[in-house]
């Protein structure tokens, strides 16, 4: 005896996946979601579907559809055959694989770590339920944390910051933003719970500075100028005493602009310059072998000759001898001696101031 069933295929069930919804979903554009929704239906009825029609059921243009058949295909949703087949892939058993291992997989030590590693995982995802999901945290959850786990390689105690710190900003609803912050604190870094406190160590210094640099510099902080006060502080090591000396260079200027100050900074870190005292010993230093090598090549020294044309002492000074220096001054006084011609002494010159002259009779 045979048994059917007759049913409106307008109104057919679709059967989806609740791992698709919590591990894959997320992931997916939306024009990827309606082509695999359009996809299930044409199984369930067992069509042979074109590019046309699921463009027409999505209303999605041809390279739309295509671009989300690549796009399912990469997340492993289904594969598309040289014949232009579509093969959907059972997402529970691809689920279930990545979940458990045969035991042929791996020698006894590396079973014995593992097995000790997942009880650890186990007991941090039991704690984050608990703690941020009432106890009720969803299937996918577990697979997307584990996933972090083998991306980022997070202690325990890191993956637990992670969702205590997106707890606190009512970011939890939001898979996207946790897994932007997890990708964010790895790409600083962060892998145990030390680097983790030396990150916000470091963090909370670098808010300060940002703050400091605003008010000195009396400016809206950007983006960029927030980045390069982190550099500052968490590359160079500054201390904010020594980033306000290169600030003060800035003085005067309508719009400062802080690459020049990044510049200048970057130039002390390379020469080891850490302190005020030091850049100042450091730049008296440099003007003192300025004014020597100016001194040297016959120029003027900075600042000694002000109001003095540029040219005053712009050649090259002669030397002589003590002997060429005696015959010089020998010389000049023989020839005074040789062309002195004798004295016309007018006796009228000695009379009276303003009378006239008496003539000598006797």
């Amino acid at each position: 005896m045979k048994v059917e069933r007759r049913e409106n295929p307008l109104f057919t069930d679709l059967r989806l996946p609740s791992i698709f919804v919590d591990s894959i979903m997320p992931r997916l554009s939306g024009s990827a979601v309606k082509l695999f929704l359009a996809l299930l239906l044409a199984l369930k009825r067992g069509e042979a579907i074109e590019t046309t029609i699921l463009s027409a059921r999505t209303g999605l243009s041809d390279t739309e559809v295509t671009a989300a058949l690549n796009e399912l295909q990469q997340e492993q949703v289904l594969r598309l055959t040289s014949s232009g087949t579509i093969v959907l892939f059972d997402l529970k058993d691809i689920a279930l694989r990545k979940e458990y291992r045969r035991r042929t997989d791996s020698d006894l030590s590396d079973a014995v770590d593992r097995t000790a590693m997942n009880d650890q995982r186990v007991r941090l995802m039991t704690d984050i339920s608990d703690a941020f999901f009432q106890g009720m945290m969803s299937a996918g959850w577990y697979s997307e944390i584990d996933r972090w786990f083998e991306e980022y390689d997070f202690e325990p105690e890191v993956m637990y910051a992670l969702f205590s710190d997106c707890y606190n900003r009512n970011k939890l609803a939001n898979r996207s933003y946790i897994r932007a912050v997890a990708a964010d604190w790895a790409s600083r870094g962060i892998r145990t719970y030390v680097d983790l406190s030396r990150d916000q160590a470091d963090r909370t210094i670098v808010n300060q500075t940002i703050s400091q640099v605003s008010k000195t510099l009396n400016r809206h902080m950007t983006s960029h100028d927030k980045e390069l006060v982190r550099k500052w502080v968490c590359v160079f090591h500054f201390e904010f005493d020594l980033i306000d000396v290169a600030l003060k260079k800035l003085s005067g200027i309508q719009n400062p602009n802080l690459n020049y100050v990044d510049k200048v900074l970057e130039n002390w870190h390379n020469q080891g310059l850490t302190t005020p005292e030091a850049v100042r010993a450091h730049e008296m230093e440099r003007q003192a072998e300025n004014q020597t090598a100016d001194w040297r090549s016959g120029g003027k020294m900075a600042g000694s000759f002000k109001g003095k044309s540029d040219n005053v002492g712009n050649f090259p000074q002669r030397s002589y001898s003590p002997e060429e220096y005696e015959a010089f001054f020998v010389d000049i006084m023989d020839e005074n001696v040789l062309n002195k011609e004798p004295a016309n002494i007018d006796q009228a010159s000695f009379g009276p101031k303003g009378g006239e002259s008496r003539s000598n009779t006797d």
